[in-house]
């Protein structure tokens, strides 16, 4: 297997960064770490990276277990970007935001573009050789060709593997999704990283999902027995209807709930537009609102521009000096010629009272150029917020109208089967109750035999799935001699204690069991939180190296608020371990006194680290403007780092 190394970065007119219309990051080997204050859009960075990709975001709270299979977990996982992009992206930048990124996968240099919500299309591929020649054609769609040949050249099998890959093993993300306590994603990534041949990790991963089938398919197969059972012996006393009749009524039901669910479905959509169009409605009046109240400022202050009353000079220092002057001269001499002085006073209060009208007319006029500034910002968004209830009272005049139409269906329905439906909550005995009996004895039988099919087919899997996971264990065993190592290093480096992996099976499933100090940790209470994160990041750091794959990256959210003070510059030292072996981190982080940065600066320099500074992306809010030099004192502390040379 390989793993694709990214060159380049380019974001393009993505709202939340209001300060850059087009972020362009050169991504060279080592560390590229966006450090910044909260809610300037660090995690969405990581998002985005992944995203461009990837062409999904998968939601935070899906659980791989439920679903039990790579390609299902992928198809759940799509659709999900419109709805995590949709309030970071403004409406009027909606149809232009975009990301690219340029990436060397094996022998190939990618280049791919995304729109924000279109993602499973291409805006832009290409592939070039080695020589520049570009490999693309026109037999089929972008996406289609970037998926086939990025599965030619990682050496996967689909490209839900990377999917996969790129999720649970190349990101970690605000919602920390962790493998050492995750049995199902855990034996995935063993198959992935430890099997010879990515076919066996697809055809492994298939079994597991048809045991989970046939066992959940048994548990049903048992409920419905029990069901009909219980439908005989109520038919032994009562009787029923015929069998005939009971399918054309449960045929009915089932038909109208599917029709009724739609229409419900649509309807709860329709009310959370509903909901956000009142909210936007709100937006809008409050904005206006905020206008008119700028507006009235706006005209008080023009009206005092230019009034000469009210301004006070008593205690201007010329005319305090004058006074004194006077005063002094009438001290020596009451009978003194003070004519001159008058007039000098009066002379000077003249010049005065015109400096500070001066004064007045400038403060008043910079006061309104702050309101016009305010009142521009405001019919600005007040033009985005029609545009967005626009769009939102279009929309729910469709769904409206499909609504209409579901519920029309249920009406010809009703009236099409009414004597089927009628017999729903009223069924009489009929008059074949021995046929019925018989009929659901027959039933039972065969559900018998189908659960014991179904029993046969679990089995069939689970002895084709013990060679596999034999064999898997046979090459962790070989390969474990350098892999354990490895993890052991970056792990002791962070926790500082003895630990150790070991592979066992978990629920049936090959997983790998973490110690410390020769106690497992099975369950993750029994270790903090940041030795949760930072062990489960070792483990990544270490499957990377382990298949030796050329300068593969690792996207981190920086669980930093996780950490004690002590283990901040260790698992700084954890990440420089990692990339002066050759391997990139894209990672983000808060800028503040944390040693973490300050230790990853001092032991990678600038030649395997770059800080980009997140504070210049967009804007920041009141209380970061006061701290901004304190924000600045933290930079520059990093940066001096950086400039640190090491033998």
């Amino acid at each position: 297997m390989k793993l694709p190394k990214i060159n380049r970065i380019v974001i393009e007119n993505f709202s939340l960064y209001k300060l850059q219309r087009r972020i362009e990051i050169d991504v060279k080997d080592g560390v590229m770490c966006l450090a910044g204050a909260n809610g300037l859009g660090k995690s969405t960075f990581i998002s985005i990276v992944s995203y461009a990709m990837t062409g999904v975001v998968v939601q935070p709270n899906i659980d791989f277990k439920s679903l039990n299979s790579i390609s299902e977990f992928v198809k759940k996982a799509y659709g999900f970007a419109d709805t995590f992009f949709e309030g970071r992206i403004d409406e009027r930048d909606r149809m232009q935001a975009q990301v690219t990124v340029e990436f060397t996968l094996g022998d190939y240099l990618y280049s791919i573009t995304r729109g924000f919500f279109n993602g499973a299309d291409l805006l832009n591929y290409s592939r070039c050789d080695i020589e520049g020649n570009e490999t693309v054609t026109d037999e089929e769609s972008l996406q289609d060709q970037y998926k086939r040949f990025f599965v030619q050249d990682s050496e996967l099998s689909s490209f839900d593997q990377y999917i996969f890959i790129q999720t649970y093993v190349l990101t970690f993300d605000e919602s920390k999704k962790l493998l050492f306590w995750d049995e199902d994603v855990m034996s995935r990534v063993m198959y992935l990283f430890f099997s010879i041949d990515s076919g066996n990790a697809q055809r492994a991963d298939i079994l597991r999902k048809n045991i989970k089938r046939f066992e959940s398919n048994m548990r049903n197969i048992q409920w419905e027995i029990s069901k009909v059972e219980k439908r005989l012996g109520k038919l032994q006393s009562n009787g029923v209807v015929s069998e005939q009749e009971m399918n054309e009524i449960e045929e009915a039901c089932n038909a109208i709930d599917a029709i009724q669910t739609a229409r419900d479905e649509k309807q709860r959509l329709l009310e959370q537009k509903k909901a956000r169009r009142e909210e936007t409605k709100l937006q809008i009046d409050d904005n206006a609102l905020k206008q008119n109240e700028i507006k009235t400022q706006y005209e008080q202050l023009f009206g005092s521009l230019y009034t000469t009353s009210g301004v006070a000079i008593e205690s201007d220092d010329r005319i305090q000096y004058s006074l004194k002057q006077i005063i002094l001269r009438l001290t020596e001499n009451e009978d003194a010629d003070i004519e001159e002085l008058v007039g000098n006073l009066r002379q000077t209060i003249v010049d005065v009272i015109k400096h500070k009208q001066v004064e007045n007319e400038q403060a008043v006029l910079k006061e309104l150029k702050k309101l016009d500034g305010i009142l521009s910002e405001l019919k600005h968004k007040a033009g985005e917020l029609t545009e967005t209830l626009r769009r939102l009272d279009t929309e729910l005049e469709t769904d409206k109208s499909e609504i209409e139409q579901l519920n029309q269906q249920i009406e010809q329905f009703v009236k099409t089967n009414e004597s089927i439906l009628a017999k729903k909550n009223n069924i009489q005995q009929g008059q074949q109750v021995q046929k019925e009996i018989e009929a659901l004895r027959l039933n039972i039988s065969q559900l018998r035999k189908e659960k014991e099919d179904a029993e046969n087919n679990r089995n069939n899997c689970q002895e084709e799935l013990k060679p596999l996971d034999d064999a898997l264990k046979q090459q962790y065993a070989t390969m474990a001699e350098t892999f354990i190592p490895t993890f052991q290093q970056y792990a002791k480096s962070f926790i500082g204690l003895d630990i150790d992996v070991e592979l066992r099976n978990v629920s049936g499933m090959p997983s790998l069991v973490v110690s410390v100090n020769g106690s497992d940790r099975r369950l993750r209470y029994q270790l903090s939180e940041s030795q949760q994160y930072f062990l489960d990041i070792a483990l990544r750091f270490s499957l990377i190296e382990n298949i030796h794959t050329d300068r593969a990256f690792m996207l981190i959210d920086t669980p930093e608020g996780s950490l004690d003070v002590a283990y901040e510059s260790r698992a700084g030292k954890m990440f420089a371990d990692f990339v002066t072996k050759g391997y990139s981190v894209i990672m983000t982080a808060n800028i503040n006194s944390s040693q973490l940065l300050l230790k990853l600066a001092e032991l990678c320099g600038e030649q395997k680290m770059k800080i980009e500074r997140m504070t210049e992306w967009t804007i920041l809010t009141q209380v970061q403007q006061e701290e901004q030099s304190v924000i600045e004192d933290a930079y520059e502390k990093i940066e001096e780092k950086l400039k640190v040379q090491y033998a």
